[in-house]
């Protein structure tokens, strides 16, 4: 959904509840826009933006993004496919990293691969 849409949701709402007990006029002349401007606002048929929208939310001392509703972001297909990939059994076999500053032997690298297969169960 885009912003502009999201906040026609509920901006007129926001913006009555800011309101209060003043009148639209006195809101109106705080602002600096005509009464009919502001009556537009709250009845959701423009949606200020700009210069306009920075004074309305300088008046009644809110941020821009209080007239943004929380965006409920749909998570059910992460969930199930991090379900699936934990129920999954993977066939590897198991794997064990070493390192060495020097080249080892043929001979000291089957050494060392007897001693891992031994300990991790290889036979």
């Amino acid at each position: 959904m885009l912003p502009a849409v999201r906040m026609t949701e509920h901006f007129g709402k926001r913006l009555r509840r800011l309101r209060g007990e003043r009148s639209q006029k006195e809101v109106a002349a705080g602002i600096g826009v005509p009464t009919t401007t502001y009556a537009s606002l709250e009845q959701q048929e423009t949606v200020p933006r700009g210069p306009v929208l920075q004074r309305v939310c300088d008046y009644f001392g809110v941020v821009p993004d209080y007239f943004f509703p929380p965006v409920k972001k749909e998570t059910s297909p992460a969930r199930e496919w991090l379900r699936e990939q934990r129920s999954r059994s993977f066939d590897v076999a198991p794997t064990i990293a070493t390192y060495s500053l020097s080249q080892a032997s043929s001979e000291e690298k089957e050494k060392l691969d007897n001693l891992i297969g031994t300990r991790v169960g290889k036979s």
